[in-house]
C-alpha cells in the first residue's frame, strides 16, 4: 500500500505547478542540462521507477534504447554503495545522483547510497529542472534493496509524489574471483595459507573455501597445515551479499600446492670402482635449512655441511662398502638417513696348461707338447713367464704351443690400473722316459 502524505496544496492547484514544472523542465533539459546529464551504459541499475504525478522514470538508458544519443544511467558503487549518475523522466527531465548536485539536501545524509549490510537506502536525489517555487529533491529513506531488487517509495514533496522504485533493479555482475596458495611448494608440518581476490558485485562478499584434506574457511584467506605429501587443490567460492550470485575458483590455476617431505639424497660417482680407486660422494637437502640444520657422513666427512662432494677417505674395500648420511634439526625436518652402496671389482687370474690348472704332465719327447691357455677380468695389463722368465703378454689367450722338455712353471701376473694384481700359475711335468739297465 502506497504511503500517505499530506498535500500542501490543492489538486487544482498541484495540476497547473506540475504543468508550469513540466514546461521549464524541457527548456531546462533543452538549453542547460543536457552536457551535465552524460552518464555511463554500463551503470548498475535498470529499469523504471513510477510516479502518479510524472509517470515512468528511467534508470538506464538502455531502457529505451537511446543509448547512442544520451547515454546515462544510475549505479551503485560496489565498494561502498554510493549512488551516482541520472535518471530521466520525459516529463520533468534529468534526475541526478551527482555529489556535486545533492549537496545542500535539506536534511543530511545528502549522499544517495545504499547501506551494503541491512540493504536500506538513504540520501537524496534531485531534478536538475528545479525551481519555480520546487526544489526538485526527492528522498530515498523509505527505498530497500533486497539481493537485486529495489523496493519501497522515494517521496518528491507534491510536485513528483511518491515514487515506487520497485521497478529499479541492481544489475550486478558476479563477482570475479581468483585464488592462490602459498608456497606453492611445502613440507609437511609447513602452514599454507590460501588467499583469494575479489572484484566486481556490491563489494560486499561472504567467502566459503574447500579443498583437499578438509581445508575450510570462511574469511578472504585460511591456513592449513598437512600431515601427508601430495598435491594439495584449493577452491574458494564468493557469494554476493547483495546480488546472491557466487562465482568459483580453483587456486594456482588448478595446480594447487605440493606438500611434500624433507629429504636428503647421497650418491657416489663412480658407484662400481676397481679395488684400490676412490670414489666421489655427493649429498644434498634439497630444502636447506627448512629441513636440516647439519649433516654428518659414515665413511666420509661431510664437516656439517648440508651439501657437498668429497673423495671417499678411505678407499672402497672388496666386495662393497657402503656410505651413510645422516642429518638433524631443521625447521620441518630432518630427513630419513639415506645411504649408497660402491661396489669394488678385483682383477682375476686364471692359466692352465693342456687344460689342467696347477700342473700337467706331458712326454717330453713329443714336440708342442703343451698348450698354454690364460684369461683375466678387471685388468688393465697381463704377463704370463716361463721359468722365471718373460714368455707372452696379453690380456687373454685361447692357446699358445710350446715345446717342454723338462719341469716347467708357467705364472702369469695380472694388474688393474691401480697397482692391485692377481696371479695364477701352472707347473708341466715331464714324463720319465724308459731306461735300460
Amino acid at each position: 500500500m502506497k504511503p500517505q502524505h499530506e498535500h500542501f496544496l490543492s489538486h487544482a492547484i498541484r495540476s497547473v505547478f506540475l504543468l508550469a514544472v513540466v514546461v521549464f523542465a524541457s527548456y531546462y533539459f533543452s538549453v542547460s542540462y543536457l552536457p551535465r546529464a552524460q552518464a555511463s551504459a554500463t551503470d548498475s541499475l535498470s529499469g523504471y521507477a513510477w510516479s502518479d504525478n510524472v509517470g515512468w522514470i528511467s534508470f538506464n538508458c538502455t531502457n529505451t534504447g537511446s543509448c547512442g544519443t544520451s547515454n546515462y544511467g544510475v549505479t551503485v558503487n560496489p565498494t561502498n554503495g554510493e549512488m551516482s549518475g541520472y535518471a530521466w523522466s520525459d516529463n520533468v527531465g534529468w534526475f541526478s545522483f551527482q555529489p556535486g548536485d545533492v549537496a545542500g539536501c535539506p536534511q543530511a545524509p545528502c549522499t544517495p547510497k545504499v547501506n551494503q549490510g541491512n540493504g536500506t537506502v538513504t540520501g537524496w536525489f534531485r531534478a536538475l529542472a528545479n525551481g519555480g517555487g520546487w526544489d526538485g529533491w526527492v528522498s530515498l529513506s523509505g527505498v530497500t534493496v533486497s539481493g537485486v531488487a529495489f523496493a519501497g517509495y522515494a517521496w518528491g514533496s507534491d510536485v513528483v509524489g511518491w515514487v515506487s522504485m520497485s521497478g529499479v533493479m541492481n544489475t550486478f555482475t558476479a563477482p570475479t574471483v581468483s585464488c592462490s596458495g602459498a608456497p606453492s611448494t611445502a613440507y609437511i608440518g609447513q602452514q599454507v595459507t590460501w588467499s583469494s581476490s575479489v572484484s566486481g558485485g556490491s563489494g560486499s562478499y561472504t567467502y566459503s573455501w574447500s579443498g583437499t584434506d578438509g581445508l575450510s574457511g570462511t574469511s578472504a584467506s585460511t591456513q592449513k597445515t598437512y600431515s601427508t605429501t601430495g598435491t594439495k587443490q584449493g577452491t574458494i567460492a564468493v557469494t554476493d551479499t547483495v546480488s546472491g550470485q557466487t562465482s568459483s575458483a580453483s587456486c594456482n590455476a588448478g595446480v594447487g600446492v605440493s606438500v611434500q617431505s624433507c629429504s636428503a639424497s647421497l650418491s657416489a660417482n663412480p658407484t662400481t670402482v676397481e679395488e684400490g680407486q676412490n670414489t666421489t660422494l655427493s649429498w644434498n637437502v634439497p630444502g636447506g635449512s627448512s629441513c636440516a640444520a647439519s649433516c654428518s657422513g659414515s665413511g666420509f666427512n661431510t664437516g656439517g655441511a648440508l651439501s657437498g662432494s668429497t673423495n671417499a677417505s678411505v678407499p672402497p674395500t672388496p666386495p662393497s662398502t657402503s656410505y651413510g648420511l645422516t642429518c638433524s634439526g631443521g625447521t620441518y625436518g630432518p630427513p630419513p638417513p639415506v645411504n649408497v652402496t660402491v661396489s669394488v671389482v678385483t682383477p682375476t687370474a686364471t692359466i692352465t696348461a693342456n687344460g689342467q690348472s696347477n700342473s700337467a704332465r706331458v712326454n717330453p719327447n713329443t714336440p708342442n707338447n703343451t698348450t698354454v691357455a690364460w684369461s683375466s677380468t678387471n685388468a688393465s695389463s697381463c704377463a704370463v713367464t716361463k721359468n722365471g722368465n718373460a714368455w707372452r703378454n696379453g690380456l687373454s689367450d685361447p692357446g699358445r704351443t710350446d715345446s717342454v722338455t723338462t719341469q716347467s712353471t708357467y705364472a702369469l701376473d695380472c694388474v688393474n690400473d691401480h697397482g692391485t694384481h692377481a696371479t695364477d700359475s701352472v707347473i708341466v711335468n715331464v714324463i720319465p722316459g724308459f731306461q735300460e739297465f
